[in-house]
């Protein structure tokens, strides 16, 4: 197993080669502040002063469960293009009864990518920090239905039970407190599982494109724009892609681009590789196995926190019945199938069922569109929603690490002003108005304050 402490002392604060540290930061903050003008009513100690002290959140890195599929090859994808899209380094999170492997292309392939990693990722069983990012692989949920379709064995079972078992124990950590998390594909049917909900499989032929593959020039090939999805107001995805520059007048009549949300719902052609997807009815996401030592109340409780904000734009839904055929049973009608999913409100956690990072930018030096565009050179419909949600959710983890730091300073603060660890008994209502005041609250029962 690889070191924890060493390899997650490499500057996961600093986040990518271009940000600075706290002290260059602030410096810069400040410059920046002294160039702007504020208001003349607010004075120069003001708010304006406090908030440009701040600065903005430092850059982190990207945290990726680590995909095990014992060349590497898949895990080597995950960080290839992510790295590519977002510009920031990343971090391979892995079981500790794994020692994780990266290598581009399998032992065997002589065309795949033989290069190397941008930067080389940092490791830890740890949970990381900034964004966590679930990716997928060749195995759905143990509860697809009507039966599991993709099941591991021999070998990949120990493999699988790890991954699954350290990517939950990631979740449960994450919706505790309150981190950023992104599913691609088979990763989002892993985050709908932590949330209650479970997979129902699709017909073939109306899903399963082609898996986009680093060719051994280092572009991403076989990305295809398989089918349309449709994004619905009020979603956070709307948010990040319903933004448009649209003609607009100024007050002396010139005209020029300015942005603009639209209230419409969005369509967009993406890719697809994938044989279940988010399994959905008349009345919402269905529930599936209720965890351990957690009755089906809890699990619909924690089902009801998510919202579909995409479905595929077919004229018949491509689920499958119980059967394995058809769309749907009875009169009771089934819903086009999810392409993403979203938690309702709190911390941002997304499930997409396409693969975003697939429209990594082509490496310097090579040639031909690369898969920012089709063989035409025309840009990709789906190419700026998916860069953008990568981008959007790695910057809400910058902003999860800057909360942390600040709840990680007030920590400090009580335990200077108490002399030691602060008490768990200490009420936080006296302890949220404590750092301004000159003696530590009263502890409710005893304590150490």
């Amino acid at each position: 197993m690889i070191g924890r402490a060493k390899s997650m002392d490499a500057g996961l604060s600093c986040g990518s080669e271009a940000s600075t540290g706290p002290e260059e930061d602030s410096e810069k903050s400040k410059a920046g502040h002294s160039r702007s003008t504020a208001p003349s009513a607010v004075p120069a100690s003001g708010l304006y002063s406090k908030l440009a002290a701040l600065g903005r959140p430092l850059t982190q890195r990207i945290t990726i469960a680590y995909r095990d599929c014992a060349f590497g090859s898949g895990a080597f994808w995950d960080h290839y293009t992510i790295q590519a899209v977002t510009k920031r380094k990343t971090v391979i999170s892995h079981n500790e009864k794994v020692d994780p492997r990266i290598q581009g292309g399998r032992p065997n392939d002589k065309q795949g990518f033989k290069g190397q990693l941008k930067t080389t990722p940092a490791t830890t069983t740890d949970e990381g920090k900034g964004l966590l990012v679930i990716t997928g692989g060749r195995y759905g949920l143990d509860s697809e239905s009507p039966n599991p379709r993709h099941v591991p064995s021999d070998g990949a079972v120990p493999r699988h039970r790890n991954r699954v078992d350290h990517e939950l124990a990631l979740l449960r950590q994450a919706q505790l407190t309150g981190r950023p998390v992104l599913g691609i594909c088979g990763g989002s049917w892993r985050v709908l599982e932590s949330h209650g909900g479970t997979t129902r499989q699709l017909k073939n032929g109306t899903h399963q494109g082609p898996m986009p593959f680093i060719d051994r020039d280092g572009k991403v090939g076989g990305n295809v724009a398989a089918h349309d999805i449709e994004i619905g107001p009020g979603s956070m995805l709307h948010s990040i892609s319903a933004w448009q520059k649209v003609p607009k007048v100024r007050a002396d009549g010139t005209e020029y681009l300015g942005w603009e949300k639209s209230e419409d719902a969005q369509q967009f052609r993406v890719n697809t590789v994938h044989w279940a997807a988010a399994h959905e009815d008349e009345h919402g996401l269905v529930r599936g196995p209720a965890a351990p030592r957690e009755d089906a109340r809890e699990t619909d409780a924690k089902l009801k926190t998510l919202q579909v904000s995409a479905r595929e734009t077919r004229a018949h839904s491509s689920y499958v019945d119980d059967t394995g055929a058809g769309s749907g049973q009875g009169n009771a009608p089934i819903p086009l199938s999810v392409e993403a999913f979203e938690t309702r409100s709190g911390a941002p956690a997304i499930g997409v069922q396409w693969h975003p990072e697939a429209y990594a930018p082509v490496p310097e030096g090579s040639d031909g569109p690369g898969p920012n565009a089709d063989e035409s050179g025309k840009p990709h419909p789906g190419r700026n929603l998916s860069l953008d949600i990568l981008n959007y959710m790695a910057k809400a983890g910058d902003a999860y690490e800057a909360h942390r730091a600040m709840t990680r300073a007030f920590e400090a603060q009580i335990e200077t002003r108490t002399g030691g660890a602060p008490s768990d008994e200490i009420d936080s209502r006296q302890a949220a108005g404590w750092l301004g005041a000159d003696k530590p609250p009263k502890s409710t029962s005893g304590g150490n304050a």
